[in-house]
């Protein structure tokens, strides 16, 4: 796996233990006084706890206080925390730099410009560096290319939809519960021809869309997709596109295996069919972690840009690592998707085949994946 350096030059503390020679930044006398005697990782959880001017004070103690303050989730947390309702998330660069920009206010208590971009921090003229599993992890799952291993082994059966009935879907898949990737769907529609970035942006580029919990512009979504080094991605999923662009809707049709009179849902009185219908956008590393689709339903996702690993679980065979609650409305997972796949993928590989087994397989631009109803998925 392919690891891009750290920008403020944090090694993994493997490093440290293999070069007896060198020292930990955080272990000299003062560079951390008492709170030295915490972890890493409570460490950043008492920095979670402050708010973005002692944030910023905190940054102006040492150079090795310094590091873990200028960590890019902290600054994440508190921008999406504080972002008032109505106002567009616009991204620039880091989150320290989004804080500073959306909230001038604190520009002085921060004692920070809008420019200071993590490379300026250069280390001090000893060079003594910080090793830090909880820093560079973090930096590891936002950066690295996604492994090779995770994109080979494939066991969800491919058909092309011309040539498969509506009586033979629901006989083979749909009643059996049994995934499928459907082809020659998604390349009939109007949106495989037109649906670009670059078309997308001219069409829609300044009209907002659901984000995270908050509203961006599809031009600086597209932004933060390409220049991110999140652990864990926001991720375009607006299930109100039809009304902010119609013509959206317009451009794809729903598959007859799925069509309205198939559809239970369909036949509620407006104003009650549950939401169906999402417009998903997403980067390297962005996905949906694992869950279960609510109210007992199947769903369709067709892919008209780019590729998603999908990875799905029968519903008796929860994926390992993930714990859920008896009615399955509360699921615990490993914090971001990136990490679960590092972790849990080899586990989830030794059940593949069987009535237990795993199904996983890359979905390409022009292919249509059929979830079956109770199975639990993610897609990267």
């Amino acid at each position: 796996m392919e690891i891009m350096p750290h920008p403020l030059g944090v090694l993994p503390l493997g490093v440290l233990f293999l070069n007896q020679s060198a020292s930990n930044l955080r272990a000299i006398p003062g560079a951390l006084g008492l709170l030295a005697r915490l972890t890493d990782e409570l460490l950043l959880v008492l920095l979670g706890w402050c708010d973005a001017s002692s944030l910023g004070r905190c940054m102006a103690v040492s150079h090795a206080l310094r590091i873990f303050s200028h960590c890019d989730d902290l600054w994440r947390a508190l921008v999406l925390d504080e972002l008032p309702n109505g106002m567009l998330l616009r991204y620039t660069g880091c989150w320290r730099n989004t804080y500073v920009k959306l909230f001038r206010p604190f520009r002085v208590s921060l004692g920070l410009g809008t420019n200071s971009a993590p490379s300026a921090l250069a280390a001090p003229g000893h060079g003594v560096l910080l090793y830090s599993d909880a820093l560079f992890e973090r930096w590891q799952c936002g950066t690295a290319a996604i492994p090779q291993g995770w994109q080979v082994f494939e066991n969800i059966q491919r058909v092309s939809a011309a040539t498969l009935s509506v009586a033979k879907f629901e006989e083979l898949y749909e009643v059996p519960g049994r995934p499928v990737i459907l082809a020659d769907v998604v390349p009939q529609w109007e949106a495989f021809q037109c649906w670009s970035e670059e078309k997308l942006c001219a069409q829609f580029g300044d009209t907002p869309f659901h984000v995270g919990g908050h509203e961006m512009r599809l031009r600086d979504f597209f932004s933060y997709a390409h220049t991110t080094t999140d652990e864990m991605p926001l991720y375009l999923f607006d299930k109100s596109f039809a009304q902010c662009a119609p013509s959206l809707a317009a451009e794809y049709q729903v598959p007859a295996f799925f069509a309205p009179e198939r559809d239970l849902f369909a036949q509620l009185p407006p104003g009650y069919r549950p939401d169906h219908r999402w417009l998903i956008i997403g980067g390297t590393r962005s996905g949906s972690s694992w869950h279960v689709d609510p109210n007992a339903t199947s769903a369709w996702n067709g892919v008209v840009r780019g590729t998603k690993k999908w990875v799905l679980c029968p519903p008796h065979a929860p994926p390992p690592g993930i714990t859920a609650s008896a009615d399955g409305t509360t699921v615990t997972a490993p914090l971001s998707l990136f990490e679960w796949f590092r972790i849990f993928y080899p586990l989830l590989a030794e059940r593949r085949g069987g009535r237990s087994g795993a199904r996983e397989a890359l979905v390409h631009e022009g292919e249509l994946l059929f979830v079956p109803r109770g199975w639990w998925h993610a897609a990267l």
